[in-house]
């Protein structure tokens, strides 16, 4: 949500795309701490189907990617780990 580069509703943007491809599927919404800091994931799916679509709002977060080896640029090595969330979604499916 700190994001002064890229600004965070594009995230939003694809994942309603995402949604309304798949004919405005159920959405469902949860809130985490991790590590300090607010997370909110949201899912589109079907039911106890693997999510056909997530959306990570990190709150507070910038321009980084997250979980990223915090010898990097533009990494934030505090999380969540996008990578691990990513490789997580993928093998769902």
């Amino acid at each position: 949500t700190a994001d002064a580069t890229v600004h965070p509703s594009n995230g939003k943007a694809v994942f309603d795309l995402a949604g309304s491809a798949q004919g405005k599927p159920a959405e469902f919404q949860t809130d985490a701490m991790l590590n300090g800091k607010r997370v909110t994931r949201s899912l589109i799916g079907h039911g106890d189907a693997p999510a056909l679509a997530e959306h990570w709002l990190i709150h507070g977060g910038g321009h980084a990617w997250s979980g990223g080896d915090h010898g990097g640029s533009y990494t934030d090595a505090t999380g969540p780990d996008a990578s691990r969330e990513m490789i997580r979604f993928f093998l769902e499916a």
